[in-house]
């Protein structure tokens, strides 16, 4: 499995992450499945760059 990244916008945000003043969030999803959330676009790719480097 690869790690992906992907833009979540809207109703496609987590309803437990959602908050006011929050229109876009960054889910990457590890090799395992596991998903990981960031607010920021370059920590998203930063870590989706460190999750790679462990494969």
């Amino acid at each position: 499995m690869t790690v992906t990244l992907r833009t979540l916008q809207g109703d496609e945000i987590p309803e437990a992450l959602r908050r006011e003043g929050l229109s876009v969030l960054f889910e990457v999803e590890d090799e395992e499945g596991g998903l990981h959330y960031r607010e920021d676009d370059a920590q998203a790719a930063r870590l989706v760059v460190e999750l790679s480097g462990e494969s």
